[in-house]
């Protein structure tokens, strides 16, 4: 016994349709995986692929699975390639946005350790600076926050800072000296050493004649009776120096005008005569 038969036109039918139900599952599961890929993106790129997003989710809403398939089939692989282009360009454009933030740091990093730098000088040398010195110290800070990567300012920088290893070396061998002036000082008028104005201060007595003296960089200043009684004290500090390898010039009295060691400055030139 045999059921009603199905006549070839109608096979062909039940055979198409079973064909197209498999074309749209295939349609709407690359879709799905499109989906996905666009929730990559976001997650992978953010606010890079926020347009690009936009558009390809417009793009494949045009597909439709009601009408001609082949069209669908046409514009999902159109969309297909889109998207693998706009990958390749959103991962050039990441790690090209990536570059720039690693070099942002990358500056920021030296103009820290550069500012610190001179941070340091400014410490190190405080003792010798100037008013020149402190504004080229703010000068260099302005120009390392522009730009940290200018040779030639670094270059500036390195000679400013070898300057002033030079210069704070001086400083030190004339305070130095300075320090065993004044001791010399102390030993002979035996008299404590004080710190004042310009420098150190040394009061004490030579045979009961009371002399006070100041050390400077550069200069000695005395102060002594004016009654005369400190031309002979004076001789005999001078020569007290002396054998301390303490070499003074004339001594001139500011009001007199005077020289008060002027004994030690004869029997000087007959030496050298």
């Amino acid at each position: 016994m045999s059921g009603p038969k199905i006549s070839p036109y109608e096979l062909r039918r039940r055979e198409q349709e079973r064909k197209r139900k498999e074309q749209i599952r295939e349609i709407n599961s690359r879709l799905n995986e499109i989906k996905l890929k666009l929730q990559d993106f976001q997650r992978e790129y953010q606010d890079l692929a926020k347009e690009v997003i936009k558009d390809l989710t417009r793009q494949m809403s045009y597909i439709s699975t009601k009408g001609d398939l082949r069209v669908a089939f046409k514009n999902l692989r159109k969309l297909e390639n889109r998207i693998k282009e706009e990958e390749k360009i959103l991962k050039e454009e990441k790690d090209f946005q990536e570059k720039i933030q690693l070099e942002k740091r990358r500056k920021e990093l030296k103009s820290k350790e550069l500012l610190k730098n001179l941070e340091e000088i400014e410490n190190e040398y405080k003792e010798i600076l100037n008013e020149n010195i402190k504004n080229q110290l703010q000068t260099f800070k302005k120009a390392i926050k522009l730009n940290p990567d200018n040779e030639n300012l670094l270059n500036q920088i390195e000679n400013f800072e070898n300057r002033l290893s030079n210069m704070y070396a001086e400083f030190l061998e004339k305070q130095e000296n300075k320090r065993y002036v004044a001791k010399t000082f102390s030993e002979i008028l035996g008299g404590g050493v004080s710190k004042g104005d310009g420098g150190l201060v040394v009061e004490g007595d030579i045979d009961g004649v009371p002399i006070k003296v100041r050390v400077e960089d550069n200069n000695l200043h005395f102060d002594t009776p004016e009654d005369g009684s400190c031309m002979k004290a004076m001789d005999k500090l001078v020569k007290e120096l002396e054998k301390k390898e303490v070499h003074l010039g004339p001594i001139k009295a500011l009001k007199t005008g005077k020289i008060l060691n002027q004994n030690t400055q004869r029997n000087r030139q007959r030496i050298r005569q």
